[in-house]
């Protein structure tokens, strides 16, 4: 419950606040004596039953709500000339948000409007509930990769990081654990002493993640950052940012890579001439877009002439049978005459990402 009072202040005393329990509410008895007569305005909460227990929502609590999210409404962005983003309006939760779009979609632009470097023309973008324009501290909760790692060649690898983290005004102590925690999880202790001119551009790629995680951001955007790491250091920085975004934090992440957006999206974005073509899960988006996939099958035995009873004209690549179909439970009614037919079903795998005909159907192309 909330409080205000009318006319002169009155002089600081205890304050007790609502409490719950066992489904009553127990409430400041009296007003405050002053010694003369007091106005107060009462600002009733909402609430709510569940079960036996009174839930009390103060009014602060419920606009917290928002706080943990990105919100753009109506926001267009760009350089000298017209506009790259127009209007754009999303609010992004803690979770993977992948971001697809083809060059010069707006991808960019939009993460470094969201990180507070580049003014929008109109509308505005507010992180964890604060305007990152109008309140630029806010900035402290948000890590930006770019595509360029941006390490001063003559410092070392460590050098790099102990720099970043005395701009993040981090004490000492915490310096040190955080340096040595970012180095281990991304496998390149071993460079600490080695300056950043000498590594490889995959190794600087893999301090510049190290040093984005400094902060312990709440917000992470990062711009195709697998783009020049080897197979199995992507892995390993694709289950870090698993993690990172299972921890109720926010993950925006650019990528060209459509198999890499498959496995990474509990969201994706879909950016086309700086607008949003379409946004949603991979599934969802699938089943609005794509009219047909392949399928590539593994059978002991013929299975032309399964096939042929259903009225498909298969393609044999090696072992496998690839087969095109517009449904997705086209798969089953396959697998179930093939059992029936007493062929035994190996394997059964989709050709080609997901994301395709998304991709290009979102945008209105065709796949080439």
């Amino acid at each position: 419950m909330e409080e205000r009072y009318l006319g002169r202040k009155p002089k600081a005393t205890p304050r007790r606040t609502a409490e719950t329990l066992g489904g009553r509410m127990r409430v400041p008895r009296h007003v405050p004596h002053t010694g003369e007569p007091q106005v107060v305005e009462r600002r009733l909460p909402k609430m709510s039953i569940r079960g036996s227990l009174l839930i009390v929502e103060r009014g602060q609590e419920a606009a917290d709500r928002g706080r943990g999210m990105v919100e753009i409404a109506d926001l267009s962005a760009g350089y000298d000339g017209p506009p790259v983003l127009h209007e754009i309006t999303l609010a992004i939760p803690p979770g993977f948000h992948v971001i697809l779009g083809p060059n010069g979609a707006g991808k960019t632009t939009l993460f470094r409007v969201v990180a507070g470097i580049l003014p929008p023309r109109a509308g505005r973008a507010v992180v964890l509930g604060e305007d990152v324009q109008a309140q630029p501290a806010i900035k402290r909760r948000v890590a930006y990769l770019p595509h360029r790692a941006g390490l001063h060649p003559a410092l070392t690898v460590s050098e790099n990081l102990e720099f970043w983290a005395r701009v993040l005004d981090l004490a000492p102590r915490d310096r040190r654990i955080r340096i040595k925690g970012a180095l281990d999880r991304m496998g390149i202790r071993s460079l600490g002493r080695v300056p950043a001119g000498r590594v490889s551009r995959g190794q600087a790629q893999r301090v510049a993640i190290a040093r984005a995680m400094l902060a312990d951001p709440q917000v992470l955007l990062l711009d195709e950052p697998t783009t020049v790491l080897d197979p199995e250091s992507a892995r390993a920085m694709r289950d870090l940012l698993k993690q990172f975004a299972r921890d109720q934090r926010i993950v925006m992440y650019s990528t060209h890579n459509l198999y890499e957006a498959s496995d990474l999206a509990e969201e994706v974005i879909v950016l086309a001439a700086g607008r949003v073509a379409a946004r949603g899960t991979v599934d969802a988006l699938r089943q609005q877009f794509a009219t047909r996939w392949r399928v590539a099958l593994r059978v002991s035995g013929d299975p032309r002439p399964v096939f042929a009873s259903l009225g498909y004209s298969p393609a044999q690549e090696g072992s496998r049978w690839i087969v095109e179909i517009t449904r997705s439970h086209d798969v089953g009614r396959i697998v179930q005459a093939m059992v029936e037919a007493g062929l035994q079903v190996q394997e059964v795998t989709e050709v080609g990402s997901p994301l395709e005909a998304v991709y290009f159907g979102a945008r209105g192309a065709s796949p080439p």
